[in-house]
C-alpha cells in the first residue's frame, strides 16, 4: 500500500513539474511578459502571496502561513528563472512543439477529466439554447 501511495505521489510531482514547465513555455509562446498582469500564473502567485501576507498581519496563527509564503515566493523565483531559460530556447516558439506540448498536457488524466467535464457542460448549454430556438421558431 505504501508503495502505491509513494508511486502516486511521485506521479503527481512529475505532473506538477511538467505543468509548471509547460505553462512557462505556453506563456512564452503567447509572448506574455511574466511580470505583468497578462500572465495568469504569475499574477495568481502574486495574489496568493499578498493574501497570505495579509493573513499573517491580521492573525496570530502565522507559522503555517509564513511557510506557505516562503514556498510561494520560491515558486515565483523559479518561475521567473525558468521563463528566462525558456526565452533563450527559441525552439519552444515553433508551432509543432507548442502543439505537441498542448497534446501532452491534455493526456494527463486529471486534465483530461476536467476538459471532458467542461465539454459536457458546454454541450448541455448548447443543447439548451438549441431547444429554446426550436421553441421560439415553433411559436412564430
Amino acid at each position: 500500500m505504501d508503495e502505491q501511495v509513494d508511486k502516486s505521489i511521485d506521479t503527481l510531482n512529475e505532473q506538477q513539474q511538467f505543468l509548471f514547465e509547460a505553462s512557462i513555455k505556453l506563456v512564452r509562446f503567447l509572448r506574455i511578459n511574466p511580470r505583468k498582469q497578462t500572465d495568469p500564473f504569475f499574477s495568481g502567485l502574486a495574489r496568493m502571496i499578498d493574501e497570505e501576507q495579509y493573513i499573517c498581519r491580521s492573525y496570530d496563527l502565522v507559522n503555517f502561513n509564513q511557510q506557505l509564503i516562503r514556498k510561494l515566493k520560491q515558486l515565483q523565483r523559479e518561475y521567473e528563472q525558468q521563463f528566462i531559460r525558456t526565452v533563450q530556447n527559441e525552439e519552444n516558439q515553433i508551432l509543432p512543439h507548442v502543439y505537441k506540448l498542448i497534446t501532452s498536457v491534455n493526456e494527463i488524466l486529471m486534465i483530461k477529466t476536467q476538459i471532458d467535464a467542461i465539454k459536457k457542460y458546454q454541450e448541455g448549454i448548447l443543447k439548451l439554447h438549441e431547444n429554446k430556438i426550436e421553441q421560439n421558431e415553433a411559436y412564430v
